[in-house]
């Protein structure tokens, strides 16, 4: 009602009347209008009588004015630019011609349509009208409507000049909004225009298709078609049709329209028209999607040969460069699809070239081609490459626009992140994926195929960021699912995408869900395509990726397979996604222990990346790190460097010493290195226990290490370690070797980055005699023995570690060794059972119960008898204790006439302690090795030992002794202590005399309590 009162008001004014005056033409105008024309749901009758007074005014006064609104009825009514009214426009009629070429009449019929308030000033040059006013004006042109539509869809379309791929028509999209008004009053109503409608539908099909509008874009093409149907000529719009089916991802109807526009176009214009090419292109396009890569290559090479043996100039260059361009960037897309990088770099090349010789270098159809070429250099491996032709397609694009605000700016920005995000610098690639983001939700809202894009990319980059980044990576991923969901509905190859990547993040997440998402796009995929396609295949081998990490790898397996047949069917033996699916496979064998096949799998995605990729190209660093992986675990460490070490190298060349996957390398290698000493060493683990063969320079030859009776292997030191209760620490708490040298620690190793505990104390399996034999006619120290195996059994031990352990030991027979070898013990055979108990309270305590046999007649020396000092029963050498400081070590005698405690002296150095020989108490057979430091506190560093005799039966006899001996030195590096147990042998003893030794060892941190 008000803009009815300004009408009138504006009516009132311009024609000078009082408002009785006007009221009374109004009741005239009103009846007679009444009478003429029906009643309108669209404007009420009093409505339509002011504005006809307006009109009636307008037409006699300016006639310019009067037409300038006609054409304006049939235009949108928000925004109606001035510069729509062409400045040369002979086809228009008068007197719209004259305003048209005449920016003074314009201007005067401006004013006059402003007079009556029939138009409002939007902006500058821009105006508008109310939609009812723009119905009336329509409702009184009764039959001339006709002509005026026509006038108006002639006009718009000769506006609107919109290519995608031409930067000088992009202004004209400003007209977009007025094509779809003067279509809608055009179509089904304006026969005298079906060739610029036909025109005008097609054209604002593929406007609306580029802005992802697909059911704007469709509902004008289809209009457009049936149009074509009635002049004939129906191919160029099915064609665009075809696209827009692509597009949403509907495969088969789009094959029939392409083929439908290709068999029209080779009836009506012959098989080598241009017309043709382009059917046989878009073909070729849907094919590539339908992974029927053969049929693809045969319709591009069918567009190929037209376009560039036919549509040429005298010079003999195509008229259409960017039609031959297009097909050769097609057969480029096959190409790249089979693998075959250096031809599609080739062909993408070609069409790069054609281009810029009949552009310039910064046309913007060259941008797409640059990016084109950036992607098949990025997987060929060539990082510089692809970043230089990814750059130069930014720069095209920035310099055409003038700003980086623009979709196809953020197109680029997702193949820098692309790249970025393949060479594992997330931080940039990030970066670029957030900036194409912001530049597409700006231009297209939330709402658009590009910003579902976008969100996909950021989520999968920070996904690989790390756990922490997996909530927002799962926000971004779902956002860009429910996007393309609400575009093209649930069945959308996009949509499967979206679902295998939220899969991905889920599992990443340890959330069982992955495998629903999963599942979902397997048969989103398989319900678009069939059984036989590389998205199917793609989804498979993600799906048994899943399965694998949820512990399910049979399972795992048979879909991967299935994946792999799938892509083999597809693409044949050669082609990156057979490597891709062969290293999952490889994956999944090799923690089945399936070492062989795993490797084979490995072995050839390897060759095939080989003949595809550049030498440094990550995936070969890849596959060559998963070989590495399998043979560590199948123990062929030789082989695993080897890998290892190639993987290294390639990743070094790409990305230099600092990068992340370098590192990653170096650990591998350092795992297997630690690996192969573990599985050379070790003889025993349960994860409690720890047994190691151990490296070793003592001249005594190896003994045999048996496992429970099962052989080990040889070595000279034997080390058992105990892990500390709720660490990973596994410290040493017994060392054996081939010597008969033991050594025994508490298991209390300091916290890193303190070292560990050195053995500060040795104690040596006996006995032990000096004397003569049969073989030995002088004097002989028979001193240690030499191992020949020792035999662990583990049965005592429970799941949790604890328990114990029993070590059966027996000696060489060393009655054939040549004489020289002094110190070794010739003359008994030995046999020893160690019982280990499980370390507690920081003690380890060790039973020993040993036997022996005199292999030969023996005379132990008779001075050293009388010395007690001639038959060791055991002895223990306390030395390298403490390089710090000058270590104090203290024997603790617990003898029948009370504790006798010795340190150490230089004034005693040399001599037999105590000087008054005292025999341990017979109830309580001790002696305690204690280590003090300068102060006489407990040397915590090493442990102190108790030995506790339990028998020693004949040939010997008497009470037990122990003696000692304080080396003189003062060198802290070079300190000892000796301590041996005598206890009297016959003057002679026989050859077959036995007897035993038995004992138990404490070691503890702590001073022994006397």
């Amino acid at each position: 009602m008000p803009r009815l009162l300004e009408q009138a008001a504006a009516y009132i004014t311009a024609s000078g009347w009082t408002i009785s005056g006007y009221l009374t033409e109004f009741q005239k105008k009103h009846q007679l209008l009444l009478g003429q024309r029906p009643s309108s749901n669209r404007y009420p009758d009093k409505a339509a009588t002011i504005w006809e007074m307006s009109f009636s005014k307008l037409e006699n006064e300016s006639p310019e004015a009067f037409a300038l609104l006609n054409f304006y009825s049939f235009l949108d009514a928000g925004a109606i630019p001035a510069s729509l009214l062409p400045s040369q426009a002979d086809n228009l009629p008068q007197p719209l011609r004259e305003i048209s070429s005449e920016p003074l009449s314009f201007h005067n019929a401006i004013i006059a349509l402003q007079k009556y308030s029939l138009i409002g000033l939007r902006s500058p040059g821009c105006y508008f009208m109310h939609r009812p006013v723009q119905a009336a004006v329509r409702d009184r042109l009764g039959e001339d409507r006709s002509r005026w539509a026509k006038i108006a869809v002639e006009t718009v379309n000769e506006r609107f000049t919109y290519e995608k791929d031409n930067q000088n028509t992009w202004k004209s999209s400003e007209y977009a909004p007025h094509t779809l008004r003067v279509i809608h009053h055009a179509y089904r109503r304006c026969p005298e225009a079906l060739i610029p409608l036909a025109d005008l539908c097609a054209k604002v099909g593929l406007f609306y298709m580029d802005r992802a509008r697909f059911d704007d874009a469709k509902a004008n093409l289809e209009k457009a078609i049936v149009i074509a149907e009635e002049l004939g000529h129906l191919a160029k719009n099915s064609n665009a049709i075809a696209e827009i089916l692509l597009s949403e991802g509907k495969l088969d109807d789009a094959l029939y329209h392409a083929k439908w526009a290709l068999a029209v176009d080779e009836k009506t214009r012959g098989t080598i028209h241009p017309d043709v090419a382009r059917d046989a292109n878009t073909i070729a396009m849907v094919l590539i999607d339908k992974c029927d890569l053969e049929g693809a290559r045969a319709y591009a090479d069918r567009a190929e040969d037209i376009d560039e043996n036919n549509d040429v100039d005298k010079k003999g260059r195509p008229r259409h460069p960017s039609s031959l361009a297009r097909d050769k960037s097609t057969i480029a897309a096959v190409l790249k699809e089979q693998g075959k990088l250096d031809d599609a770099f080739n062909y993408a090349r070609q069409a790069l070239k054609i281009i810029e010789e009949f552009y310039t270098r910064d046309y913007p159809a060259v941008a797409p081609i640059a990016i084109n070429i950036a992607e098949i250099l990025h997987a060929k491996g060539n990082l510089k490459g692809a970043l230089t032709y990814a750059e130069r397609a930014f720069n095209i694009y920035h310099k055409a626009y003038g700003t980086e605000d623009h979709p196809n700016v953020a197109t680029v920005y997702t193949h820098y992140a692309g790249i970025w995000h393949g060479e594992g610098n997330l931080e940039a690639a990030l970066t670029k994926a957030q900036r194409a983001y912001e530049i597409d939700r700006k231009v297209f809202g939330a709402l658009h195929p590009c910003v579902a894009r976008d969100a996909d990319i950021i989520a999968a980059i920070l996904k690989d960021m790390g756990k922490v980044n997996l909530p927002e990576a799962k926000k971004y991923a779902e956002m860009a699912r429910d996007i393309d969901e609400k575009i093209y509905g649930p069945y959308h190859q996009a949509v499967a995408t979206r679902a295998i990547n939220i899969a991905g993040i889920l599992h990443a997440m340890g959330k069982p869900e992955a495998l629903d998402n999963a599942k979902q796009a397997l048969a989103i995929d398989e319900k678009i395509y069939g059984p036989l396609h590389h998205s199917v295949a793609k989804d498979k081998d993600s799906l048994a990726a899943i399965l694998h990490g949820t512990g399910k790898p049979a399972d795992a397996l048979k879909i991967a397979e299935e994946a792999l047949a799938i892509d083999e069917k597809v693409y044949g033996d050669e082609h990156p996604s057979i490597a891709d699916i062969k290293i999952n496979i490889a994956g999944i064998l090799k923690d089945g222990t399936a070492y062989g096949r795993a490797f084979h799998h490995a072995r050839e995605a390897l060759k095939i990346d080989e003949r595809i990729y550049e030498a440094d190209h990550p995936k070969l660093a890849r596959d060559a790190n998963a070989a590495a992986w399998i043979l560590k675990d199948a123990k062929h460490f030789k082989k695993a460097q080897e890998f290892a070490e190639k993987a290294l190298r390639i990743n070094k060349s790409r990305y230099g010493i600092t990068h992340r996957r370098v590192a990653e390398n170096e650990n591998l290698l350092r795992w297997i290195q630690e690996d192969k000493i573990r599985w050379e060493t070790e003889v025993f683990n349960n994860g409690i226990w720890v047994i190691n063969k151990q490296r070793s320079f003592i001249q005594e030859d190896p003994f045999e290490v048996l496992t429970n009776g099962k052989s080990k292997g040889m070595t000279k030191t034997l080390a058992f370690a105990k892990r500390v209760p709720d660490t990973s620490r596994f410290p040493q708490v017994l060392v054996i070797n081939s010597s008969g040298y033991l050594r025994l620690k508490a298991g209390a190793d300091p916290l890193p980055p303190e070292p560990p505990l050195r053995f500060g104390q040795s104690l040596v399996l006996g006995p032990a005699i000096s004397g003569t034999s049969t073989s030995f006619k002088d004097k002989t120290l028979f001193f240690h023995p030499q191992l020949q195996c020792v035999d662990i059994d583990t049965s005592l031990l429970n799941q949790d570690g604890t328990g114990k352990m029993q070590i059966k030991i027996t000696s060489s027979q060393l009655n054939h060794r040549p004489v020289e070898r002094a110190l070794t013990n010739h003359i008994l055979d030995l046999t020893w059972t160690l019982t280990l108990e499980e370390s507690k309270d920081l003690t380890t305590t060790l039973r020993v119960e040993g036997t022996f046999e005199f292999i030969e007649d023996v005379i132990p020396d008779s001075q050293q008898t009388e010395d007690f000092e001639s038959v060791r029963l055991l002895q223990i050498s306390t030395m390298f204790i403490d390089n710090d400081k000058h270590d104090v070590d203290c024997l603790r005698l617990h003898t029948d006439r009370g504790p006798v405690t010795l340190s150490y002296n230089p004034g005693l150095a040399n001599q037999l302690l105590p000087k008054d020989p005292r025999f341990l108490d017979q109830a309580a057979p001790i002696f305690d090795s204690i280590h003090e430091d300068h102060t006489g506190l407990p040397n915590e560093n090493t442990p102190s030992y108790r030995i506790k005799i339990d028998s020693a039966t004949e040939p010997m006899e008497g009470s037990i002794m122990v003696r000692a001996f304080f080396k003189a030195t003062q060198d802290t590096n070079d300190d000892n202590l000796g301590v041996w147990v005598f206890k009297k042998m016959p003057q002679t003893i026989k050859k077959g005399t036995r007897g035993n030794i038995n004992y138990t060892l404490t070691a503890s941190t702590t001073v022994p309590m006397t």
